[in-house]
């Protein structure tokens, strides 16, 4: 458009627009065509109304020409005057959808899946045609279908889902590793430091008192060189399990931008697939999934650690009181469930 030329060819020119931005786009486009040859090929038919002549292509061939008006006076022998109905049909069926879900009231909301994202309607327009380019993640307000409910799958299938997500992230194995030793370290450290903590408070019952100063100046020396290594392999965790969850989400960005991209042009003129709604989806369950592989696995090696450890040297120095605290263990790990719950 800014070299000006005599012919020009718009291909679906505004076929990723909603409804108000394609109203804009094409009133700008339809001044601009005066005076020039302009050849339009159109999935939305209403951008080409005003056009000369419109030929109507059915598996390669052309099967109606004419004008606007001459093909809808076809009426139902028309493939133009159908297609026509058609889109007309379905973008009555958008608004009177869209109508119904705006009047649903917010206690039907509830916390489950599918999340459908609406905005308030601001400067008059419509809260159903919004331009990509207004909406912020930060914009998002994620609502509810009470009518949708998520079907648990079975283990099996969890696993796999797992397993084919974690494959994703074989790239990054090398950070893995790194992260996994940060988050065994940190775990080994807690178990640690409570040896050692518990180890101070028993220097403070010595009766001697030059040996209750050796034994305080030795733990503090030790608590001071355990807190220097627990930020750094904290940050040694933090740091390479980031690395690995960054570039998943990457991927599974990549991933669904592509599926969603690979759809033909009628898939966006649903309200579903709205432009804001499908930024919505590359936020949120790119970034559900990170949670899920790369914070979910640093938190379980980390635990296994510190059980482990402690495990391991509460049999050494007191197996029978490790026994007990065992046979207790499944019942704290309860309770904290029920108090989560």
């Amino acid at each position: 458009m800014l070299k000006n030329p005599a012919i020009l060819l718009l291909d679906e020119a505004t076929s990723a627009l909603d409804s108000e931005s394609e109203k804009l786009v094409q009133e700008a486009l339809d001044r601009f065509m005066i005076g020039r040859t302009t050849l339009v090929i159109a999935h939305r038919l209403s951008t080409i109304r005003k056009a000369d002549f419109v030929a109507v292509l059915q598996r390669g061939s052309v099967t109606e020409i004419g004008t606007h008006e001459d093909l809808m006076a076809n009426g139902d022998d028309g493939l133009y005057a159908k297609l026509i109905r058609m889109q007309e049909q379905a973008h009555e069926a958008a608004l009177v959808s869209a109508r119904r879900s705006s009047a649903r009231p917010s206690s039907a909301r509830n916390s489950v899946s599918s999340p459908i994202i609406t905005r308030n309607s601001s400067y008059g327009r419509s809260p159903y045609s919004r331009r990509l380019s207004d909406f912020s993640t930060s914009e998002f307000s994620i609502s509810i279908d009470p009518s949708h409910r998520t079907k648990k799958l079975a283990f099996r299938d969890q696993a796999s889902s797992f397993l084919r997500l974690a494959k994703m992230n074989s790239p990054e194995w090398t950070y893995a590793l790194l992260g996994s030793i940060g988050s065994m370290v940190c775990g080994s450290m807690s178990a640690f430091f409570a040896y050692v903590l518990s180890a101070v408070l028993s220097a403070y019952y010595a009766q001697d008192y030059n040996y209750m100063r050796r034994e305080i100046s030795k733990y503090c020396y030790l608590m001071l060189g355990v807190s220097s290594a627990a930020l750094l392999f904290n940050t040694m965790q933090h740091l390479f399990w980031d690395v690995v969850g960054e570039n998943l989400t990457k991927r599974v960005r990549e991933k669904m931008l592509t599926s969603v991209l690979r759809n033909e042009i009628a898939w966006f003129d649903r309200e579903e697939n709205g432009s804001a709604r499908i930024a919505g989806r590359l936020t949120a369950d790119a970034h559900n999934v990170r949670s899920a592989i790369g914070d979910r696995i640093s938190v379980i090696v980390q635990n296994t650690s510190l059980m482990l450890v402690a495990f391991t040297a509460g049999f050494v120095l007191e197996w029978r009181l490790a026994l007990v605290l065992i046979a207790v263990f499944p019942v704290v790990v309860a309770a904290t469930v029920l108090q989560v719950v």
